[in-house]
């Protein structure tokens, strides 16, 4: 099928902006409707192979296996058939089967306006803030570009062992939490095995790694996710060369609209590349007993 075309006419070629970003793309004429943004960001739940999963046509209920460390979360899905009282009932007993003393709950866009008050009642605390940011990939690439992307940060697609240690090796230096034990990164292999549609991007400068970032396509969404920057290489463009590259690598397969869920409010990379804002995902810790 041949590619649409810039609307100047012309095609945009990532890889002569550095970082290794690959075949020419074109101009798409996509323009963001909020109703899909907003149904790609409630379809955006990760479930691993080994998780227990409930769904329903009103939430989706995960357990998640201990590996993970996400526990039990909840996602409204679809408009309710019951109160939401009956549905918070209906799903604590269903985790409580499965030997749990709290869970999160997920309240995004188009849930019930009374869930908050429903389970602040109940004990619950808001413990996370996400928010949603979107944009057409290729508007993206281009504002990007156009901003600058460092030619000293070379960025590819991790496919081995050693460059996925690397990768989560970075993120956690960066987030500060543990590095993966040699079981967990088994674990992780296992389940990227498992996602051919999810991909891992390890980020080096001078030869050394110092940034790693994910992205999985689901349709014509790509998720973009799990960005970090080692410390002492912030400042750097890292986070704008992982960015453009993931865009670039969305764009050339025709997907068109891209996504991120961050709690970060530092999103310089994603301003300079046009992403606007769709609302604020809260999550809440409900206990069960």
């Amino acid at each position: 099928m041949r590619p649409d075309v810039d609307r100047a006419g012309d095609p945009v070629h990532p890889g002569d902006h550095g970082g290794g970003l690959g075949a020419p793309v074109y101009r798409r004429r996509v323009t963001l409707d909020a109703a899909r943004v907003h149904a790609a960001a409630a379809a955006w739940t990760h479930v691993p192979d080994d998780a227990v999963e409930v769904a329903t046509p009103e939430y989706r209920l995960v357990s998640h296996p201990a590996w993970s460390g996400a526990g039990v979360q909840l996602v409204w899905l679809g408009p309710l058939r019951r109160t939401v009282r009956q549905v918070i009932d209906e799903v604590r007993e269903i985790a409580l089967g499965w030997g749990v003393a709290e869970m999160t709950w997920w309240a995004r866009s188009g849930h019930p306006a009374e869930f908050e008050r429903d389970v602040l009642l109940r004990g619950g605390a808001a413990v996370d803030r996400v928010r949603v940011l979107a944009a057409d990939p290729l508007d993206a690439l281009r504002a990007l570009l156009a901003a600058g992307v460092p030619d000293d940060v070379e960025v590819r697609t991790v496919d081995s062992r050693a460059e996925l240690r690397a990768a989560t090796d970075v993120g956690a230096e960066a987030f500060g939490t543990e590095p993966l034990d040699e079981d967990e990164l088994t674990d992780a292999l296992r389940a990227d095995a498992e996602m051919p549609e999810a991909s891992w991007f390890l980020a080096r400068r001078r030869g050394v790694a110092v940034g790693s970032a994910g992205a999985t396509r689901d349709g014509a969404v790509v998720r973009l996710w799990g960005a970090a920057v080692r410390p002492d290489a912030r400042g750097a463009g890292v986070h704008r060369a992982l960015l453009a590259h993931r865009l670039a690598e969305a764009t050339s397969v025709g997907l068109d609209l891209a996504l991120i869920r961050t709690r970060s409010d530092d999103v310089r990379a994603a301003d300079r590349a046009g992403f606007v804002e769709h609302g604020v995902e809260t999550a809440y810790r409900l206990p069960l007993r």
